[in-house]
């Protein structure tokens, strides 16, 4: 080990490797390069390999394998050249060799004579399949459901080898887990049997066997994970593959292996194949057999099930319809309006067709059960039902009246456990269902099936690996289960809603097998765990319908990337194999998505795995519900479990933690379902994730994977492990990157805020489609109706436009929330107020906004008599409006804005009185006579006096920020108060107060009753004394905690500096009545202030805090104030602070009085963001972000900012025209400069650095799976990453990541090492912790800003502008690496200095005046000024000043 790191330290010159020529002629040299130039022939040529006929040779191959172990003795196994390792029996005793008088044993060890007494229709066929399978390795039986096949024929078996003594060990699988173990639950009923002994069950690693078992139920998953283990066939006398048409990859491969070993080494075992439904033509072919010197097909049996009731089938070219049948088309699979209507219609005629009960005489009203693609499908037909329906009620006596009732995976168990409930008497059920309820779930009731012949089915790209739910025909195989949900306990009809010729001749027979349009991940990396010397494209051509070879091709790349296999096979570079890593291996193992599965493998890396697993597994099922009218509030409750984080995994993660813990603490399963409602959960969720973490823990404990715990391992703290846990979900996720940047999504804030009229973007909304000519303060209590649920401290403003701003205007805080005893931030990052993403969530959930209006002669009629008076008129349509004096409401609101220092106060003297968090706080100006504590000091006497009796509020209605006074918790003594909302809390729904003490700035919620008048004096009147502050030019550090929050520590430090101290502040900006300012320990030197120790400062050198630019309202004023500190005559030019507009119209319109209604659009935000993707496949393409998602708003936190930031998605969905992303479980990562460069750095398969023409710097870095070596040409360019870059990249800056690629692929090693049970000589947890230590050191290193540059060939392999020499570690291992370490250049300095000398001389004769642009960017600080006062600010800024003097140090070393 100090060999390695020895090798990896930063302070080791690199090797110098020339390249005369730069790498524009020549190609990259590589250390110990053993790959000849011929093999770029390989990589690029194949044509001949491309056609659909590719898996012949291969298939020819295997068959002349097979020809040859015929010829050998039969039990002469694996003496075939490549096969023999997988003609291995491993060593074992099989199965057919057992003991004869072991088998005897247990044979009467059990009782075998008990038999069910229910005659099912497979028992005929009894003898018949005994026989068959006597003679045939292989027979085929296809049977309908319920006639017995899977709980009989086992059985069968069993009970013929019991009654010869012959070893048998059957194993049955199924295709979902809750079959396998109800179905041998179901037949140890049936023969008296207990669970787990003589039959039994595995699922997962859950299982319920013996010794002594003989008959085992499994997944199909279970079956295929032992066969690829074993590679034989050998544990079992009989292998049974029930529901074989269901063609998944898992079902597809477990085919291919079968049909191998039946054919190598395993000839003794038996096979059959079952379904209800299958083309026994394709599955025959598959399996032929020889027999003599031909291939002939194995049997199929057909079970006949006779039916108690008549089914019968209709078309739409059947029914009498009063309008054409709309054109069907193969190639365009859609639902004409027409459908809808005619199945509206359908619907209604069943009125007609209801049978007449023979013994009640009554009529026996039919449920019905429709088939639509989808949930948008299900919402349009639900609202043509409806319609109906209301119609229908208007037109017709003695209807039979509908109970609506969608199914949908999305909607909530309780919704979806309607459906089997008998509806209200005298209604009729209509089931709105996709495939769900094909087979996964049976209402037993249905007499009517309507089949609109679609689906919608998983599609992917081949080339992208992006995937599509596309909208297709529905195959024959799934209208005939569809048509198998009537005539169970009832004669039943079938309407398909398409005409019989195109349901006959164009609609497929089958469904396409998943191997051929989903992901091949799973199964080529289960190729690989074969170990057959072959590359995958040779082992999937042999499956029944083999893959297109360029999904094949692609999908290797993909494993290549993402490091589950190298991009070396024994040694060689080639494309379409590679080695498989150990992650490889693990990814094989889990039952998860490939990036989930890496997830949870860096998790071990990073020390956070118990972490990772709950985050991986939440993805992988549905957890959270969103039922239709409390969608809002659904989103609300998201946003606390995510905790400040803007992350959907660490909401799965909470919200798992805290129902665990509640299970623990309260086991009470009503309780629990309750709690399940509230949070917007379900119940079995939660239960299915919880069997899926232990599940995961287990299979990990196999290969001796844990969770460190105890003495000695890796512990991180409350600010270290989200950051880990984000820069794993980077790691995982990769190239999943989407980006905000200044060429791509940024926000410009000034044009925001001239977007909302000059008001502040960060609490502000906007409605658009209002009537100008209205007079817009009478309506502002229906726009505050609109937005009820999302906020409750409004202000509504009208500029006399179609516009309508809302602004929200309670202080901005941290909002938390208590859940079982854990606390939660409710907010999103930044300064941005909730309540403008709920206002924006409320749109996007298509909320129709309507407000009813008056004429305008009534309006301001109206309006007049309350002091709203038209300004005069631009033009004669065009009323303006002013407030007069009297507008007021009926409790009038007292003015109580604080007084704010004017443009021309630069400092102040200051106490803190309230400190919210590091940077906000509340304070109270102190003057040099005492006059605040004074007047503070009157006030408390006079609320407090025993001479005065307060007047509570009695039955007068509380006015949301008016002055009241009350009492505060801590002394029980009265102060002066602001009501800035109304909240209900507890069972009973009861509204408490929130208000803001506004002499102090504390918050308390109060009742109702604690509310009191204040008194009638004239000091009640004064202003505020405490005014809200902010640090001014500094955010928390990022690295510390990526929530955007203050930490702990600096809370502390804070304080400790702060309280009941006097202060002094540099005044930078006031907006909004809130001052942004520097502050420093109170210090004077006779009458002058002196300002040393500034705290801004401090919290930055002690890692608290990092520079932040101000919004552009703080920078505007802030500019205002300089000027007027040059040129105080001129104050009376400047307007002053934007304050709070105070619209206190409180007026309800008359009712009746409204004759029209206005429908607004919005609320719209102008800081709503729009992200591109990082990789080349989604360039071109529109993003969109799930609904369900914390993310599902996005908002630009710091438009002020130019750097990139960075968005990372766990899923990527495609929609069908390709034109559009669909982002699932996506997190934004923390704003830390350089960030997007790091993580790409970190977890890019390679990395190519671009260097700027002149040589001064790396201007762009390319980064994925690489170039050919002689043409360049991308191996994977649908993924490669081009990142130009904002932040300077040094080459020290890559040995440090490269000394922590080289131990993370170091832990790997040790975890390899572990799992096979080799000692190690460097621990787990010594590589956890150099690999945590590394990566904080990273990202706490400050790193300059760059100005971004245009590099050409920047998203070109091995091209550049400039020779450089190459710089590489001193390593020959590279090719055996997950993470190879990178490779850098030499640059030129001597040029960067110069172009940042020329910056800093043009910045100054623009300060001066003697250069006039429109605008000019500093390259220090990455700032952009347009005008000269700007540019003079920025140069004599702190921020600025500190860059120059970083820039100089570095420069100097």
């Amino acid at each position: 080990m100090d060999l390695m790191k020895d090798l990896m330290n930063v302070n080791k010159p690199l090797q110098k490797i020339c390249v005369p020529t730069g790498q524009v002629d020549g190609h990259l040299l590589i250390e110990n390069d053993s790959i000849s130039s011929d093999d770029d022939d390989e990589y690029l040529d194949m044509e001949k390999m491309r056609s659909n006929n590719y898996a012949q040779e291969y298939l020819d191959k295997e068959l002349k394998l097979y020809a040859a172990l015929r010829n050998k003795k039969e039990n002469d196994l694996g003496v075939v050249d490549h096969a023999e390792d997988l003609l291995s029996s491993m060593g074992r005793v099989d199965v057919h060799q057992l003991h004869e008088e072991e088998i005897k044993e247990i044979y009467r060890k059990y009782r075998f004579d008990k038999k069910s007494i229910d005659n099912l229709s497979i028992e005929q066929y009894r003898l018949e399949i005994l026989s068959l399978i006597a003679v045939n390795p292989v027979v085929i039986v296809q049977g309908p459901t319920g006639c017995g096949k899977t709980t009989r024929v086992p059985q069968f078996i069993l009970d013929e080898c019991k009654k010869l003594d012959k070893p048998c060990k059957i194993v049955v699988t199924q295709p979902r887990r809750i079959a396998a173990i109800s179905v041998a639950k179901r037949v140890c009923e049936e023969r008296g049997w207990p669970l787990g002994e003589v039959c039994g069950y595995q699922v997962g690693l859950e299982k319920k066997t013996s010794f002594d078992t003989l008959l085992s139920y499994v997944t199909t998953g279970v079956l295929l994970q032992k066969l690829v283990k074993e590679k034989n066939l050998n544990d079992y006398t009989h292998v049974v593959i029930d529901e074989v048409h269901e063609r998944n990859q898992d079902m597809d491969f477990l085919l291919l292996l079968v049909r191998r070993f039946l054919n190598t080494n395993s000839p003794n075992t038996k096979v059959l194949l079952m379904s209800a439904t299958l083309d026994t033509d394709e599955f025959a072919d598959y399996f032929k057999n020889a027999h003599d010197t031909q291939m002939l097909p194995p049997p199929v049996l057909n079970v006949d099930k006779p039916s108690k009731f008549n089914i019968q089938k209709f078309y739409v070219d059947q029914l009498s319809l009063s309008t054409e049948i709309p054109i069907y088309r193969p190639n365009e699979p859609k639902i004409d309006p027409s459908t809808y209507d005619l199945f509206a219609r359908l619907s209604r005629a069943f009125d007609k067709l209801d049978p007449i009960d023979p013994i009640t005489n009554e009529v026996k009203i039919g449920h019905v059960l429709v088939f639509l693609p989808g949930i948008l499908e299900i919402e349009e037909a639900h609202d043509y039902l409806t319609n109906r329906l209301g119609k229908d009620e208007g037109e017709f006596k003695d209807i039979v009246n509908w109970l609506i009732l969608p199914l949908h995976s999305s909607i909530t168990i309780e919704e979806q456990r309607r459906v089997f409930f008998a509806p209200p008497i005298g209604q009729r059920k209509i089931i709105l269902s996709t495939n769900i309820a094909e087979s996964s779930i049976t209402v037993s009731d249905i007499t009517y099936v309507i089949d609109f012949c679609l689906t919608k089915t998983m599609l992917m790209d081949p080339d992208t690996q992006f995937q599509t739910l596309q909208l297709q025909w529905a195959s024959h195989v799934n209208c005939t289960q569809r048509a198998g949900r009537v005539g169970r306990v009832s004669d039943g009809r079938v309407y398909r809603l398409v005409p019989s010729q195109f349901y006959e001749y164009y609609l497929p027979k089958t469904v396409t097998p998943e191997i051929l349009r989903a992901p091949l991940n799973h199964v080529v990396l289960a190729s690989k765990l074969l170990d057959i010397k072959e590359p995958p494209k040779a082992v999937l051509a042999l499956a029944m319908n083999p893959p297109v070879l360029d999904s094949i091709d692609n999908t290797v790349l993909f494993l290549k990337e993402i490091g589950a296999l190298t991009v070396y096979q024994d040694g060689k570079k080639v494309m379409n194999d590679g080695d498989l890593t150990f992650m490889g291996e693990i990814m094989a193992l889990l039952p998860l998505d490939v990036h989930l599965s890496k997830f949870i493998f860096l998790g071990h890396i990073f020390s956070c795995l118990q972490d990772a697993i709950i985050m991986a597994t939440g993805c992988s099922i549905s957890i959270f519900k969103s039922p239709f009218k409390e969608r809002l509030k659904a989103y609300t409750s998201r946003l606390q479990w995510a905790d400040g984080s803007a992350s959907d995994l660490v909401a799965y993660l909470h919200l798992y933690n805290v129902w665990q813990r509640r299970k623990r603490l309260h086991p009470n399963p009503q309780a629990e379902k309750l709690w399940c409602e509230k949070n917007f959960v379900t119940r079995r969720s939660l239960n299915e994730w919880h069997i899926l973490v232990k599940e995961i823990q287990s299979r990990l404990a196999h290969k001796n994977i844990h969770a460190g715990e105890g003495p000695g391992n890796v512990v991180h703290s409350e600010t270290e492990l989200p950051i880990l846990v984000k820069v794993v979900m980077c790691g995982a996720f990769y190239p999943n990157y989407f980006k905000r940047s200044a060429d791509a999504g940024q926000i410009d804030e000034r044009e925001a805020v001239k977007t909302l009229g000059g008001r502040d973007p960060f609490k502000t909304v906007y409605f658009t489609g209002f009537d100008y000519k209205q007079p817009g303060p009478l309506y502002s209590n229906s726009m505050k109706r609109i937005l009820q649920e999302c906020a409750t401290d409004m202000q509504v403003t009208f500029d006399n436009s179609s516009k309508v701003y809302v602004e929200f205007m309670s202080p901005k805080q941290f909002d938390t929330v208590v859940i079982d005893g854990q606390k939660f931030v409710t907010t999103m990052p930044g300064k941005i107020r909730t309540e403008v993403y709920r206002s924006v969530r409320h749109r996007q959930l298509n909320a129709i906004h309507k407000i009813p209006v008056m004429s305008l002669e009534l309006a301001w009629t109206i309006a007049e008599s309350i002091g709203i008076q038209p300004m005069g008129h631009h033009s004669q349509t065009l009323p303006l409006m002013e407030r007069s004096n009297s507008i007021l409401d009926d409790n009038p609101v007292m003015p109580h804005s604080p007084v704010i220092p004017s443009l021309d106060i630069t400092h102040l003297i200051l106490k803190i009185s309230h400190r919210i968090d590091a940077g906000h706080f509340w304070a109270q100006f102190q003057n040099d006579d005492a006059s605040t504590n004074t007047l503070l000091f009157d006030i408390y006497t006079d609320l407090n006096s025993y001479s005065v009796e307060l007047q509570p509020l009695g039955q007068k209605p509380v006015v949301i920020d008016k002055l009241y006074a009350a009492k505060y918790c801590k002394d029980s003594m009265f102060y002066r108060c602001k009501v800035i909302s109304l909240n209900s809390f507890g069972k009973k729904h009861a509204t408490l107060a929130q208000v803001l003490f506004i002499d102090y700035g504390n918050t308390e919620f109060v009742e109702i009753s604690e509310l009191f008048l204040l008194p009638d004096t004239h000091i009640m009147l004064s202003p505020p004394q405490a005014i809200e502050c902010y640090l001014s030019e500094i955010q928390p550090s990022m690295v510390l905690n990526p929530r955007a929050l203050w930490s702990e520590d600096a809370i502390k430090q804070f304080d400790m500096h702060t309280i009941n101290q006097t202060l002094s502040a540099k005044i930078y900006s006031v907006v909004n009545e809130v001052v942004h300012l520097e502050l420093y320990n109170y210090s004077n030197v006779g009458s002058n202030l002196e300002f040393k120790n500034s705290l801004n400062n401090w919290l930055i050198d002690k890692g608290y805090a990092e520079p932040a630019e101000e919004s552009f309202l703080s920078k505007d004023n802030h500019t205002k104030r300089m000027l007027c500190v040059e040129h105080p005559e001129q104050l009376f030019c400047f307007s002053q602070d934007t304050s709070q507009s105070k619209d206190s119209v409180n007026y309800d319109l008359p009712r009746g009085a409204c004759t029209s209604t206005l429908v607004l659009k919005g609320p719209y935000s102008p800081l709503e963001m729009q992200i591109f993707s990082f990789t080349a496949s989604g360039a071109n393409k529109s993003i969109s972000i799930e609904g369900s998602s914390v993310n599902a708003v996005l908002l630009d936190t710091d438009p002020q900012d130019p750097h990139e930031r960075l968005i990372v998605a766990a899923h990527i969905g495609q929609n069908p025209s390709g034109t559009t992303l669909n982002l699932r479980h996506t997190t934004v990562m923390p704003n830390i400069h350089g960030f997007p460069m790091l993580m790409s750095l970190l977890f890019c398969p390679s990395m190519e650095p671009k260097p700027t023409a002149d040589g001064a710097r790396v201007g762009a870095i390319l980064c994925g799976v690489g170039g050919y070596e002689n043409t360049h040409k991308s191996m994977f360019p649908p993924h490669d990453i081009c990142l130009t870059l904002d932040t300077e990249l040094t080459v020290s800056d890559l040995n440090e990541i490269n000394q922590l690629r080289h131990w993370m692929n170091h832990a790997v090693r040790v975890m390899e090492f572990y799992c096979r049970g080799i000692p190690s000589s460097t621990s787990m947890t010594y590589c956890q912790r150099e690999i945590k230590q590394q990566l904080l050191k990273i990202l706490k290193a400050k790193r300059n800003s760059v100005e971004r540059v245009y590099v050409k060939h920047a998203n070109v392999w091995g091209q550049t502008l400039y020779d450089s020499d190459i710089l590489q570690a001193d390593t020959q291992s590279n090719y055996a690496q997950i993470w190879p370490l990178h490779w850098s250049i030499n640059i030129n300095p001597q040029k960067e200095e110069a172009s940042m000398y020329n910056n800093i001389v043009e910045m100054e004769e623009v300060a001066l005046g003697m250069r006039k642009v429109n605008e000019i960017k500093c390259m220090h600080c990455n700032y952009l000024s347009t005008t000269t006062s700007e540019m003079r600010f920025h140069l004599a800024s702190s921020a600025h000043k500190e860059a120059v003097k970083k820039y100089e140090q570095r420069s100097n070393v």
